[in-house]
């Protein structure tokens, strides 16, 4: 675009100017233009063609500082969005008044992974995430809480999670095995699909999860879900 505004701008004067006073038949002042109008009209012509080339230059170079200025707004505003949600369910399982039901109990959210068809899950505020941390679905609480994907709690006390810890890696067990009671909801989307997982677990000898702290749980995902999609 601005090549052509160049060449309109350069050339047009010149062919105007030169061919004008140049093949102008009638005698006088303009007669004496007629032997240079040729050479000048090619030196306009370079000049053009020059100044075209440098736009052109100058055009591409503009789009691609554009182009790389758009890219980075656009990762600057995921990763800002992203610490603003983190920021924001951090507050809500510390501070919210379900989070205050369920303090005693040791809240997580594990998160899908960012595909079509997620195979496995991960803990969302961590930063330090292994390898055994990741929960296929199906595998564990966690897991088969996903698949399920059921609008309610689903409670696994000491021999639902004795037969679940068939399935985990030494490691898990080496970090689970001592849990007496976990309870597990989806986190989901306005459409009703899952994105991830919020659970709460207990060490105690005979941990009481009554229908308060259900209810609890079931509002906190809720609420979670409205930040988990902004960056799932």
């Amino acid at each position: 675009m601005v090549s052509v505004a160049t060449i309109y701008l350069a050339g047009l004067p010149a062919v105007y100017t030169i061919l004008t006073a140049g093949l102008n038949p009638a005698g006088g002042a303009a007669a004496g233009w007629r032997k240079p109008a040729l050479p000048l009209f090619l030196a306009w012509c370079v000049c053009a063609i020059v100044l075209a080339a440098i736009a052109f230059l100058k055009d591409g170079e503009l789009r691609s500082v554009f182009e790389t200025l758009r890219t980075r707004a656009s990762t600057l505003r995921g990763d800002r969005r992203r610490e603003a949600v983190v920021r924001a369910i951090s507050l809500v399982l510390e501070n919210g008044p379900e989070a205050q039901l369920l303090r005693n109990f040791s809240p997580r959210v594990f998160i899908a992974s960012p595909t079509e068809k997620p195979t496995e899950l991960v803990p969302f505020l961590s930063t330090d995430i292994r390898t055994w941390q990741h929960w296929p679905l199906a595998t564990g609480a966690i897991g088969l809480t996903f698949k399920t994907n059921s609008p309610d709690p689903l409670v696994f006390r000491r021999s639902e999670l004795a037969t679940l810890n068939r399935t985990l890696t030494t490691e898990q067990l080496e970090h689970y095995e001592g849990l007496t009671m976990v309870a597990a909801i989806a986190i989901r989307d306005d459409a009703e699909r899952p994105l991830g997982v919020l659970s709460v677990s207990s060490s105690a000898a005979a941990p009481r999860f009554g229908d308060r702290r259900l209810r609890a749980l079931k509002l906190l995902a809720s609420n979670l879900g409205v930040f988990l999609e902004l960056v799932v």
